[in-house]
């Protein structure tokens, strides 16, 4: 940001920072993720290019290929794998496949429990898993996510967003009463969910009201 500009082998990239290594892997360096505008990623391999290209094309299924190729290449660095998992599942997903989707982002988190897309990657699976009929599985996972995740330190907007996700889809698969319970947590504790926590608790409690009438 600012201006700046710092050159470098991008090594690592997850939630907190960007590690960099420089003068032929001599000087490392770790610049933090609220301090970045953008990474670019030297050096890709072709299907990276190729998966890249026919991803913004919007030819998800040629960019799944793509992607597939790049996770599976043992030659290629580990930081680039992460993006060709995120992207294998946004592709995935847009291709109409959510569950394979919620699968690819089950293999980012396993290989990259910190990885810098974790938040959009716990939107994306629950998604998929409510687009293919799997609520039950959405809300395991996220619930699954919140304990592993709560380990991470300073954590907190990431484990408070699995519990929204995880109430807006007890909402919406009719358990009011479980929604309400993990509403009621954020809407009290003053998180950053919170405020979103309590216009979802009235619209639950309005739908009790109505029912009771």
């Amino acid at each position: 940001k600012d201006g700046k500009k710092n050159q470098g082998k991008v090594e690592a990239y997850d939630i907190k920072a960007v590690k960099l290594t420089q003068s032929g892997g001599r000087v490392a360096m770790n610049l933090k993720v609220d301090e970045i505008e953008a990474v670019d990623f030297g050096g890709t391999p072709r299907a990276y290019k190729e998966g890249d290209a026919a991803q913004r094309s919007g030819s998800f299924e040629e960019a799944v290929a793509k992607w597939q190729a790049v996770i599976d290449d043992a030659k290629v660095r580990d930081v680039l794998k992460q993006e060709a998992y995120w992207n294998l599942a946004q592709c995935q997903f847009e291709s109409g496949k959510g569950e394979d989707a919620a699968t690819s982002v089950k293999s980012l988190l396993t290989k990259f429990p910190s990885s810098r897309y974790l938040a959009k990657a716990h939107d994306l699976a629950v998604r998929g898993l409510v687009g293919a009929k799997k609520a039950e599985e959405a809300i395991a996972f996220a619930t699954a996510e919140e304990t592993r995740v709560n380990a991470i330190p300073d954590s907190r907007q990431i484990t408070d967003g699995l519990k929204l996700l995880r109430a807006i889809v007890q909402k919406d698969s009719g358990q009011g009463a479980q929604a309400k319970a993990d509403l009621q947590t954020l809407a009290n504790t003053g998180g950053p969910m919170a405020d979103k926590a309590r216009v979802m608790l009235g619209h639950v409690l309005l739908t009790e009201k109505n029912s009771a009438e």
